[in-house]
């Protein structure tokens, strides 16, 4: 912690100690004695001094306030009086510089964090963004790099960070950036401590100089550029997962009984019945990672185009949602 400590009263100041309230990351000075200080600061002058911080000494056992920024609590006693003050820091103050997290680690979570606990936010930047810069730059803030994709179309790139913190708290990232002018940025956040949220983006617009989207573009890049990416396997390298698949069928019949058939006889793939096919005719098929809801409105958005009827197949032999035309 880097401090700029000056005396605008007319009187010597001495005896400098330094001290900080509990706190989520329990950061606290290794020592009260601030190191660098004069035994006297003459007023009219200042003098700049570094406080080395160590974590998860003065732990508060509460999270962390839900809205940037981060504020250490800390008091500074002199011969004069005691001055508090707030002392701002972003999240990857806490971030371990050593500890990175693996393709197998980032699966396990991300999985088990899932749709529900993720939160999306677009953005432009205030100069093109390439994945190498990206990388660079979060690599600096301790965000480890795990992957990237890029889209079948060459239309937008994925990549996937993660970070531990110092209280054994992880945070994930996934940032979609698009090839289009302008340029968009969508970032998605998962972790186990919704608390983190707010403070991830935060950081990460910091880092990257990123401008949130207007709310409307909000939706507009989430059910776009996010979804493709996880619609084309965007998973760490050597990865696999269950299928999931969106099928957007027409016709008549009796819809629902044939699917039940399919699934007692558990087809093969994803692929239906030779008797069903010959009644319903399969528009789309989407293998993705993304949530039941997302693949869910994906299959509505391709019925609705074709005026047919959505199934949502979260497996080969499991039938999620059906209805009949």
């Amino acid at each position: 912690m880097e401090l700029l400590i000056g005396n605008s009263g007319s009187v010597p100041l001495t005896g400098f100690a330094i001290q900080c309230n509990k706190n989520a990351f329990g950061l606290a000075p290794k020592s009260t004695q601030i190191a660098g200080m004069p035994g006297t600061l003459q007023p009219g002058s200042s003098v700049s001094v570094r406080v080395p911080l160590e974590p998860n000494r003065l732990n508060s056992g509460s999270p962390p306030p839900n809205h940037p920024p981060l504020l250490l609590q800390t008091a500074i006693k002199t011969n004069v009086d005691i001055f508090y003050m707030n002392i701002p820091y972003t999240l990857y103050v806490v971030f371990e510089p050593k500890q990175m997290i693996n393709a197998d680690q980032f699966l396990s979570l991300w999985q088990r964090c899932g749709a529900d606990r993720q939160t999306s936010k677009a953005a432009t930047p205030s100069q093109p963004l390439n994945p190498e810069m990206v990388v660079a730059r979060l690599r600096q803030a301790n965000l480890f790099h795990v992957n990237t994709r890029g889209s079948r179309d060459g239309g937008s790139a994925a990549l996937y960070f993660g970070a531990c913190l110092t209280n054994r708290l992880v945070v994930l990232l996934e940032l979609v950036l698009t090839r289009t002018v302008p340029q968009k940025v969508m970032v998605n956040v998962r972790t186990e401590t919704p608390p983190l949220v707010n403070h991830m983006h935060y950081l990460i617009e910091s880092l990257l100089q990123l401008k949130a989207a207007p709310k409307a573009q909000q939706a507009a890049t989430g059910s776009s550029a996010t979804k493709r990416a996880h619609n084309e396997d965007a998973l760490p390298e050597g990865k696999t997962r269950d299928k999931k698949a969106v099928v957007a069928v027409y016709g008549g019949g009796d819809f629902q009984s044939k699917l039940e058939k399919e699934k007692s006889e558990q087809a093969e793939g994803l692929e239906f019945e030779d008797s069903v096919e010959d009644e319903f005719e399969k528009e789309e098929i989407i293998d993705g990672d993304a949530s039941d809801a997302e693949m869910a409105a994906e299959a509505e958005d391709a019925a609705a185009a074709g005026g047919g009827t959505a199934v949502y197949r979260p497996g080969v032999d499991k039938v999620e949602e059906g209805s009949d035309e």
